[in-house]
């Protein structure tokens, strides 16, 4: 039930996504047919932009909640209005809008940036009157998917990274791990598993110096209790200068 509700604030949260960018754009080309069009372009973008500005300052963390679908809109007016007073399709700042479709590209699903792409197309149609204008809509659409696919490539970079520092940390991890058990399997070695081992000769030794009363399989049982305890011992301080070694 939770995914299901999830899912459904996703498709609501794209559906207005689209809406409003498509509005907003068709508010624009309204704009730029009235007889106010031109002399206040500019004056209406600073306004724009002041009030975009002050809604962030003022409202701070509550302002960010409107997510990067608002600030997709107010860009797109602000970048239509500038095109708007400085030539339309052949202004020279037309190369804002490919800035505008890449950061689409990163932070919006790929059914907004297209169709945020078709209706600047749908926009800028009615100004098409030269080559050059039609390249200029033909790049929009091929940029597009350019963009879907760099934001893909770096956002699989961004795992990618993501999963190195994870196997760094494991490794890190790993490493005190290895460190901690080489450091208690030396103290084992050097200090009980040694004083045991030497206990062991010890007591053997004083045992088969009185031979006489022991019997002759009591006698070979010691000797080889207390020659295997000699081999073991030569064994681990062999093991002790291995650890020693591999780990310098």
């Amino acid at each position: 039930m939770p995914g299901i509700l999830k899912k459904d604030n996703q498709d609501r949260q794209l559906f207005s996504n689209v809406l409003f960018l498509v509005l907003a754009i068709f508010l624009v080309r309204l704009w730029g047919r009235s007889s106010f069009s031109g002399e206040y372009d500019l004056i209406l973008t600073s306004l724009i932009v002041f009030t975009y500005f002050a809604y962030r300052i003022f409202l701070g963390s509550k302002g960010k909640n409107a997510g990067f679908g608002f600030d997709t809109i107010i860009l797109t007016v602000i970048i239509l209005l500038i095109l708007s007073s400085t030539g339309g399709l052949n202004s020279s700042f037309f190369f804002l809008l490919y800035f505008l479709l890449f950061a689409a590209a990163f932070f919006l699903s790929p059914v907004v940036l297209f169709a945020l792409t078709f209706s600047l197309i749908a926009y800028f149609t009615y100004e098409l009157n030269s080559l050059h204008g039609g390249l200029q809509l033909l790049s929009l659409f091929l940029i597009a998917p350019l963009a879907v696919f760099f934001s893909k490539q770096y956002l699989r970079l961004l795992e990618s990274q993501n999963k190195i520092k994870i196997l760094k940390t494991k490794e890190s991890k790993l490493e005190k791990t290895v460190l901690k058990e080489e450091t208690d399997s030396l103290l084992w070695l050097s200090l009980n598993f040694r004083e045991n081992l030497l206990n062991i000769i010890h007591e053997t030794s004083e045992l088969l110096s009185d031979i006489g009363h022991l019997t002759l399989t009591q006698k070979e049982k010691l000797e080889k209790v207390h020659d295997n305890a000699k081999e073991l011992l030569g064994s681990g301080k062999k093991l002790q200068e291995n650890i020693d070694k591999e780990t310098d």
